[in-house]
């Protein structure tokens, strides 16, 4: 079962050939790809489910002999064989147009990473679940499966506030508690207004679709882990502007 926004989602990514980063210059993306480099030392193959306009491709190339590179969006697929045609060793990544819910019959043999950053956010708790449960029938005895920047759910407020984002305010406790109480008066104002143009003016109302996705808790991650035999390591994410996420990495007991 897909959760509510899936198909709409899923449509409006395959117009975009941009992921939308709030940093994406090759120094970002390097800075990100390293905060993983101490698991891919000695691996030979890995997945990025959900690569995008492939940013972390041509870092992969240096660390992989096998890649695997699936992304639903044709367009983004598109922009991420671009990305790489001409650097040298390319023809050893496997591109598949596909949703990463897909990832078993996409990929038959074992590898060592299964790399997935910033695509949990579009999948329900449902959904998750299988996921992690296909992934770690395909990560090898010694693999990890690392699901990078995950939106958390203990941050979504302050993130709504602006606590992450806003430069040049001073963020104390006091302002916080401002803020928060001004955004909770604001949601219900708009729920206020929803309901009575649904109900009392019999208007039909727009379904608001937030493409941050879904916020998940760190318990979560830990409770699937239980459940399919998984260690899970929670770490936060190293730099300050996506300090709203967390990487979770999972591997074999």
């Amino acid at each position: 079962m897909k959760n509510d926004n899936y198909d709409l989602l899923k449509n409006w990514w395959n117009t975009k050939d941009n992921p939308l980063h709030a940093h994406k210059t090759d120094e970002w993306f390097q800075k990100y790809y390293n905060e993983f480099k101490e698991h891919f030392l000695n691996k030979n193959s890995i997945i990025d489910a959900g690569c995008g306009s492939g940013e972390f491709l041509d870092y992969m190339l240096k660390d992989f002999n096998i890649i695997y590179a699936i992304d639903y969006s044709a367009t983004m697929l598109q922009k991420a064989q671009e990305r790489v045609r001409e650097v040298k060793g390319s023809d050893q990544i496997r591109f598949s147009c596909a949703d990463i819910m897909e990832i078993d019959n996409l990929v038959k043999e074992p590898v060592d990473i299964i790399f997935s950053n910033g695509v949990i956010q579009y999948l329900g708790a449902r959904d998750l679940n299988i996921f992690i449960e296909k992934c770690s029938k395909l990560i090898k005895p010694d693999g990890v499966l690392i699901i990078a920047n995950v939106l958390d759910y203990n941050s979504k407020a302050l993130y709504e506030i602006g606590y992450f984002h806003t430069e040049g305010i001073a963020w104390s406790s006091k302002r916080i508690v401002i803020e928060l109480i001004k955004k909770r008066w604001l949601v219900r104002k708009g729920a206020l207004i929803q309901f009575l143009k649904a109900n009392l003016l019999k208007k039909k109302t727009k379904k608001s679709i937030d493409l941050m996705g879904y916020w998940h808790n760190r318990s979560s991650f830990k409770e699937i882990a239980e459940m399919q035999s998984l260690n899970c390591e929670i770490i936060n994410s190293k730099y300050p502007p996506y300090g709203y996420r967390f990487h979770v990495l999972l591997k074999h007991s």
